[in-house]
């Protein structure tokens, strides 16, 4: 055997080793780059410039676009805890959307939230709930473009599936809340989230009709034009949500409150479900 030869299959203990070409790339590392360049922006063209192959080496691990994007969506989604969820997903079955899927490529299950122990779960279910708005949130504002892709894909996400129906069980084993009413409060302050947090990114970017003014600035323009048509408080509350980050801030964790005022009431009265 030539010593060249000889060489290339000698390895640690003596045995051999493949020398063929290693893949030029993998499936993980396609979706980890779309999450990097924004679900928004991913084209299957940019990510192949990023990870360095032709686009028609992509299709060897994705079907296109779309499919790249949805597997993307789930690994951003997967790497989600609710706070307080034990880091091994012991708090019941499939409340961990992560545990339920196995570890995502290229990074820990905590991506956007920690887990952390029990201890951490809050004391009553309108914390809880409160910091899965929270975390939704964060879980958005860390991947540009996926609020708008959860928002017009027509199937689910089996992932947030996973995540809510946790979230449902955390509500009525350890709040004693109805499976109705929890169910009806998750998706509530899921829409409520996802809802705000698509109007506040549309006002952080450039007016369509005038790059050189932020779309904050003309709807607060827009609000004017009601001074006098109509009680000028109310302007004013509208000009206070719109006109600032700050405001908006204030003005969305309002919204998920008043949701939850409404899981209050219902608790409250007679028929909780």
């Amino acid at each position: 055997m030539a010593g060249g030869e000889l060489g290339r299959q000698r390895s640690l203990g003596g045995q051999a080793r493949r020398t063929g070409r290693p893949p030029r790339v993998t499936r993980e590392a396609i979706l980890e780059t779309v999450l990097e360049l924004g679900i928004d922006k991913a084209t299957v063209s940019a990510v192949a410039e990023r990870v360095g192959v032709d686009p028609s080496t992509l299709y060897g691990h994705v079907a296109g676009r779309g499919e790249m994007v949805a597997a993307a969506a789930e690994v951003a989604i997967s790497r989600v805890r609710w706070r307080g969820q034990p880091a091994d997903g012991a708090a019941g079955d499939g409340w961990s959307a992560g545990a339920a899927l196995g570890p995502a490529p290229g990074g820990e299950l905590d991506g956007v939230t920690s887990g952390g122990s029990p201890d951490d779960v809050p004391d009553d279910w309108r914390g809880f709930l409160t910091s899965i708005a929270e975390d939704l949130w964060g879980m958005y504002r860390e991947h540009p473009g996926l609020a708008g892709y959860l928002r017009t894909t027509d199937v689910p996400s089996p992932t947030l599936l996973t995540l809510a129906a946790g979230a449902v069980e955390v509500l009525t084993s350890r709040y004693g809340l109805g499976v109705p009413l929890a169910a009806l409060a998750v998706d509530s302050v899921g829409d409520s989230v996802i809802d705000s947090f698509l109007t506040v990114t549309r006002l952080e970017q450039a007016a369509a009709d005038d790059s050189t003014r932020a779309a904050r600035d003309k709807a607060v323009d827009s609000v004017d034009l009601l001074a006098g048509h109509t009680q000028q408080e109310y302007v004013e509350v509208l000009k206070s949500a719109l006109g600032s980050p700050q405001g908006s801030d204030a003005w969305w964790r309002d919204k998920v409150q008043l949701v939850l005022d409404g899981v209050a009431y219902r608790l409250s009265g007679p028929a909780t479900g």
